[in-house]
């Protein structure tokens, strides 16, 4: 029943009353199959996966759609009432603590019309701090980062303990924290809002609480730069935007933004920015439109071994699998924790030529076989990127033009297919994945598995991957987020963003337009946001 709840059709209603009774029914459902479990269901709650396939995690998951997914709820006190317990019930709960982070801004955003700031601070605070160690001295331990993976915890405290919320939560707590601590202080002074901040419990929990406004003030500035360097490009310099069809008055929605490129080809606006950076802008060798597709191609070649060993009870049911079943959970991670950062911390530490051979080799040996997430069929029998549209197979030319008359620059059409540099020989071995993997670096590179292994199906991965093997004295890798006009970072684009530049690895934000913006259609934010990234503008 409770899976007929979240996977069924008419599931997400639209009517409040409709809502309310189904999350009537999942906090009933959870109750009693939390209270009522057999010693077969209690043995699979206290696993980190096995508790996924329990009645009360399914009831656990119908319960956050229920809650997170309903209208509002306005300012009808029994219906606040009604969320505050339900949300205080996922939270009281080890179920589903990937999204323990949403239901912590939730509740404290509720409790803050109901009960007051004060208390919503509370909530906010608490779950900031999550995960925390507070034994250690917080002054000598960078809290903005993802916590240590070495810091291991045990098998007998591993029940008692929730692992920190994931890096995009914390950022939505910190600025809700100082909201929220800004209207309990009462006052202009500037920092006010910290004096009050360390009243909480969570900030009294270790020395004066001045930890917690530090750590909040440090997460709000991570945030805000994360996106990093923005390069504007002018579109009509590289193609020219496509018309909308007449049966679409000119708005053009529910189609894929398309310019047609001075050789006749059609491009999309990733394609329009790769021409970019294999030419004057950037002098790469190669490009890829992958959205994240090499990187998963690495994971799988590169943690090969950590992903197949059978230490993870009930990880493996069957020889025909391509992953362990926890792959793309929240236990996937902490069941290999120490496995992993091993394997990570070598990868940080080879030079570009010893990760590339290091690619190279395990390519050739696990060439064929069934992983999920490696897509074999993008490339030829020694890594090396495909290089027409006719070696591509019909799932990866699903944007290929049919025109015989190709850009010089493109070896092959479509997203997923190489581009290289028109006015530069480009070696066979620079085309190859080992080439890319190099010049990315092991330590870039290990930053982005680990990202991976918390959150294997996780988006906001760049679009653009752009690498240069031997073109100069040193490798060098560059990922970029295509933006179109009116289009915006989501939050998990950002952190990737801020990892992956964080790691050493060069990362930004190109954003395409049709003309250039007239000055005085900018907001004074805007034009000293533009002032500030005039440095790296192309096409003003």
């Amino acid at each position: 029943a409770a899976r007929a709840m979240v996977a069924g059709e008419d599931f997400q209603r639209q009517t409040l009353e409709s809502a309310e009774s189904d999350a009537s029914m999942a906090e009933e459902g959870l109750r009693q199959a939390s209270a009522t479990a057999n010693d077969f269901e209690a043995a699979k709650l206290r696993d980190p996966f096995r508790r996924r396939f329990t009645a009360a995690w399914c009831y656990a998951e119908a319960l956050h759609h229920a809650v997170t997914n309903s209208p509002a709820v306005g300012h009808d006190p029994e219906l606040q009432a009604a969320k505050i317990r339900r949300l205080e019930l996922l939270l009281s709960t080890k179920l589903c603590t990937s999204k323990r982070g949403r239901w912590y801004a939730e509740l404290a955003k509720e409790v803050s019309r109901t009960k007051g700031v004060a208390v919503a601070m509370e909530i906010a605070a608490q779950g900031l701090t999550e995960g925390m160690d507070m034994a250690r001295p917080p002054a000598t331990v960078d809290l903005t980062s993802e916590m240590a993976s070495s810091q291991e915890v045990s098998d007998e405290s591993k029940e008692d303990h929730f692992r920190p919320l994931p890096r995009d939560a914390r950022w939505d707590l910190s600025r809700r924290c100082r909201t929220l601590a800004k209207a309990a202080a009462q006052s202009k002074a500037k920092n006010a809002w910290r004096l009050r901040l360390r009243k909480t419990q969570a900030a009294q929990a270790d020395g004066d609480g001045q930890w917690l406004s530090e750590l909040v003030s440090r997460l709000i500035e991570e945030e805000e730069n994360a996106t990093g360097p923005i390069r504007n490009l002018t579109a009509t310099k590289l193609g020219l935007p496509q018309v909308a069809p007449a049966e679409s008055n000119g708005s053009g929605a529910g189609r894929r933004r398309m310019f047609d490129g001075f050789r006749l080809e059609e491009l999309t606006v990733e394609e329009l920015a790769m021409q970019h950076y294999l030419g004057d802008g950037g002098n790469f060798q190669c490009g890829i439109h992958c959205e994240g597709a090499v990187l998963r191609d690495l994971f799988g070649l590169l943690l090969f071994d950590q992903m197949f060993h059978c230490s993870v009870e009930g990880a493996f049911v069957s020889a025909f699998q391509d992953a362990p079943l926890d792959l793309g959970t929240e236990a996937f991670y902490p069941s290999r924790s120490t496995a992993i950062e091993k394997r990570l911390g070598e990868l940080s530490a080879m030079a570009p030529s010893t990760l590339a051979e290091e690619v190279r080799q395990r390519f050739r040996r696990l060439h064929g076989q069934r992983i999920r997430g490696i897509r074999w069929d993008r490339y030829d029998a020694e890594g090396q990127f495909l290089q027409s549209p006719k070696e591509a197979s019909p799932g990866e030319k699903g944007t290929e033009s049919e025109s015989s008359n190709e850009d010089a620059s493109k070896v092959g059409n479509g997203r997923r297919v190489l581009w290289t540099n028109a006015g530069i020989e480009v070696a066979g071995e620079d085309r190859q994945l080992a080439a890319a993997a190099g010049a990315i670096g092991g330590r870039a590179l290990a930053a982005a598995l680990r990202l991976l292994c918390e959150d294997y199906n996780s988006a906001g991965l760049p679009d653009l991957l752009l690498w240069s093997w031997h073109l100069t004295s040193a490798p060098r890798a560059r990922f970029v987020e295509v933006k179109s006009e009116r289009d915006t970072l989501a939050r998990r684009q950002r952190l990737w963003l801020s990892t992956l530049r964080g790691s050493g690895a060069e990362a930004e934000v190109c954003h395409v337009r049709d003309n250039p913006v007239e000055e005085r259609f900018q907001s004074k934010l805007r034009r000293r946001k533009r002032a500030a990234s005039d440095g790296s503008s192309e096409g003003f």
